[in-house]
């Protein structure tokens, strides 16, 4: 008797972080879902590289990403900022030009440089085990995107 007595706080625990969307593992949402404890992607064309790298935090609601963006040219390369991010994450999608937050242009990356910026991405973003975040940039009038597909070389942790 005193072994199920013993169970149900245990029990009442599980629900109630269950409740306020949290489980026990921290790596689990309420349906089983895994999340993969890191991703990574690398992309470039003829203006930019872009390389990105995702590790779920210690909690488990969120990863830390960072984003790497080298200009690859002789000229300032201008990256177009989404309602002040660099990075699009999808699902989302960058802000039409008549809104109020449209794509301006925010950072210049001088010829041959790179900067790193890191960003807090809620894991809900991570569909199938994977990241897409998008880069967008404009170098001498011409407007171009890179596109990463981050995901783990490992398997997810349950």
């Amino acid at each position: 008797m005193l072994a199920r007595s013993s169970i149900i706080p245990m029990l009442l625990l599980a629900l109630l972080m269950a409740l306020q969307g949290r489980d026990l593992q921290g790596q689990n949402d309420l349906l089983g879902k895994s999340y993969p404890e890191q991703m990574s992607a690398r992309e470039e064309d003829d203006f930019l590289k872009v390389e990105g790298r995702a590790v779920l935090k210690e909690e488990g609601t969120s990863y830390e990403l960072e984003v790497t963006i080298t200009n690859k040219t002789d000229t300032m390369v201008d990256i177009l900022a989404d309602c002040g991010s660099f990075v699009t994450y999808a699902p989302e999608s960058p802000p039409r030009e008549d809104s109020m937050c449209a794509a301006v242009h925010s950072m210049g990356i001088r010829k041959n440089d790179s900067v790193t910026e890191q960003y807090d991405i809620p894991r809900e973003h991570v569909q199938n085990g994977t990241l897409t975040i998008k880069v967008r940039y404009e170098d001498e009038g011409v407007r171009g995107t890179i596109e990463l597909l981050l995901k783990s070389s490992a398997s997810p942790k349950i």
